[in-house]
């Protein structure tokens, strides 16, 4: 849709920009880029940010800027870009636009810039380490001050699903899952008895079959399987139960990383190597990295969109040395489908909200992925899901985004709590606030095309 959209803006001799919010799915954009790359954004955001942009940037040949995943990004990021861009367009258009007296130009959002903005409510929000319902909300774009200049498209199609009546039903259910509307008095949905295990064995087996068995795995074996949980730590145990199975006779790699505190903090040397080691924090590979030849895993960085290689893409371990590892893609994208690769050991630092101690750790910025976070998963559809809310989920859109990773109803398996396997009912959580602030509109559609006037 966005690089449609695009495409359109570009035939007419104009320049349109494409981003997105998360790595893997700029591979799937235009230009392949993401919102804190274009735009400069600092990681650290705060209300007075501004993008980091100068005045010798390409932005003052730019028409329309494309930018998806925006339900997910924290509105100070959309208004450090809003006001860089009205500062950085006022110099060069401000004399012309006195000329045309069309000083009011200046005041529009983005500088004028046409902006379209593309997202689904019903997924996650803005990530607020530890943070509270109401700070989650506050932090989105429906609460920031560009929302009243919003006007809204609706698509009604789910493209991931087929055009069965299965696939009919189950597009509605989404729908009733991300808005709320079928849970009762204790916030709890029910799933079908047909897609509930009984234990994490039989979850495992039922999504990766075979899994003991290398002949029965490849490239498409392990991009079209995946297991999806709530919480970080339920991801290490499965992955680690998983590995145990994987091909029994392989050798297991053990990679311990080398951890230390940066000198600047004065109480560098309170902290002991053992317990370094023990920190484990989300986007930070573990300190003791196990991996078979052969095994899936989930890269952690941005080391080189243009060659695929971006937070979420996921591999196959071909080779494991010292200081590199020999990797080939799993992808669906042609570009860089079984494109061989070699991961070296970098320093990652980790973000000082999610692990306050000033950690230093190299390692190889990899995980296993037999299991991955559910919202590590977004942007990506998988033919077998298998769904672990043994832990329920936490966050607003968790449960609509795991479910709607399938690419049909008939391949989800979920496991429950024991006390819940006989009701099938889970925890599904949903700020209704949210959907309040959103206007309904209305969506011209001709010849089963979405018709937008430029």
């Amino acid at each position: 849709m966005c690089n449609t959209i695009a495409a359109e803006v570009r035939r007419r001799g104009q320049v349109a920009l494409c981003m997105v919010l998360s790595g893997i799915a700029a591979l799937l954009m235009d230009g392949e880029r993401t919102s804190q790359l274009c735009f400069k954004i600092s990681l650290s955001i705060y209300e007075d940010s501004m993008a980091g942009l100068k005045h010798n940037s390409y932005m003052f040949l730019v028409l329309y800027i494309i930018w998806d995943e925006v339900p997910m990004q924290h509105k100070y990021d959309i208004n450090a870009v809003d006001q860089c861009l009205r500062n950085l367009l006022e110099v060069s258009n401000h004399l012309h636009l006195i000329a045309l007296e069309l000083t009011y130009y200046l005041e529009y959002p983005f500088g004028g810039i046409t902006v379209v903005f593309g997202g689904d409510f019903h997924y996650n929000l803005p990530v607020v380490p530890k943070g509270t319902h109401q700070q989650e909300v506050v932090v989105s774009l429906c609460r920031g001050n560009l929302w009243g200049h919003v006007k809204f498209l609706h698509l009604r199609q789910n493209m991931c699903l087929g055009p069965s009546e299965t696939d009919n039903q189950h597009a509605q259910w989404l729908l009733e899952i991300g808005t709320g509307s079928t849970m009762d008095n204790n916030e709890m949905i029910q799933v079908s008895q047909s897609i509930v295990c009984t234990n994490l064995n039989a979850l495992i087996n039922r999504i990766y079959v075979g899994i003991g068995n290398p002949r029965a795995q490849d490239n498409q074996y392990f991009l079209d399987c995946i297991i999806l949980c709530p919480r970080n730590d339920q991801v290490y145990d499965i992955n680690e139960a998983i590995l145990q199975q994987f091909n029994p006779n392989t050798e297991v790699h053990m990679l311990r990383s080398v951890d230390s505190v940066s000198e600047e903090n004065r109480m560098h040397h309170a902290y002991p190597i053992e317990f370094l080691q023990q920190l484990n924090a989300g986007g930070l590979p573990p300190a003791l990295l196990c991996l078979k030849v052969g095994s899936p895993v989930i890269l952690l960085r941005n080391l080189d969109p243009e060659e695929g290689l971006c937070n979420g893409t996921r591999m196959i371990v071909l080779n494991v040395r010292r200081k590199v590892l020999q990797c080939r893609i799993i992808s669906k994208d042609r570009r860089f489908r079984g494109k061989v690769v070699l991961i070296p050991r970098i320093r990652l630092l980790p973000n000082a909200e999610t692990l306050p101690v000033p950690l230093k750790r190299l390692q190889f910025p990899v995980r296993l992925a037999f299991a991955m976070t559910i919202n590590k998963s977004q942007g990506q559809s998988v033919e077998h899901v298998g769904i672990n809310l043994q832990t329920s989920v936490f966050s607003h859109g968790q449960l609509y985004v795991v479910f709607s990773r399938c690419t049909s109803p008939l391949n989800i398996s979920v496991l429950l709590l024991e006390q819940s396997q006989e009701s099938r009912r889970t925890f599904d959580v949903v700020y209704k606030e949210v959907f309040n602030s959103i206007r309904l509109s209305i969506v011209f559609v001709s010849n089963n095309r979405l018709e937008i006037d430029f």
